[in-house]
Parts: structure tokens; C-alpha cells; sequence
């Protein structure tokens, strides 16, 4: 990747939210989109972050996780258990 292309990846990054949130200009919007159509690695964000906020506004009460999926999760987050229970 050039300098350039990693520049242009980075004004990406930083507009990220507001781009997905619909909060930049029409003229800002085209510009990332061009990127995004030539560049993978966006692109992947792109799609990855899109994802991660679906799978965040569903409904979570119905989905619980299974205790020791929880527990290993965070053990690698290094959270203590007691933490979630007293909420």
C-alpha cells in the first residue's frame, strides 16, 4: 500500500461513524464511496462495522450467552464476573 492509498485510508477511518450515521456531505460521501470501491481493506471495515452495530441494535434479552462462553469471554476482556452481576 503507498503513502497515498494509507492517507486516504485514514480520512476513511476518521469519517467512518459520521459516513454510517448518514451525517456528511453528499460530495464527502461520493469521495468514500470511490475509495471504498478500490479499496478491500475498507471496504471489509465497512462491512465488518455495519455488521457489528445489526448484531448490536437487535434485541439482546432473548440471547444469552452460555455460562462458560461468558466466563471465557471475560477472562480474554479481563473483567471479573462479579461486574455484570451487579448490574
Amino acid at each position: 500500500m503507498n503513502h497515498k492509498h494509507h492517507q486516504d485510508c485514514q480520512k476513511l477511518l476518521d469519517r467512518l461513524n459520521a459516513y454510517i450515521d448518514g451525517d456528511l456531505e453528499t460530495e464527502l460521501c461520493q469521495q468514500i464511496e470511490v475509495h471504498l470501491d478500490c479499496c478491500p481493506d475498507c471496504s471489509i471495515i465497512l462491512s465488518t462495522l455495519e455488521k457489528t452495530i445489526e448484531l448490536c441494535q437487535q434485541d439482546s434479552q432473548d440471547t444469552q450467552l452460555p455460562d462458560d462462553v461468558r466466563q471465557r469471554l471475560y477472562q480474554c476482556l479481563d473483567l471479573e464476573l462479579n461486574a455484570d452481576q451487579k448490574r
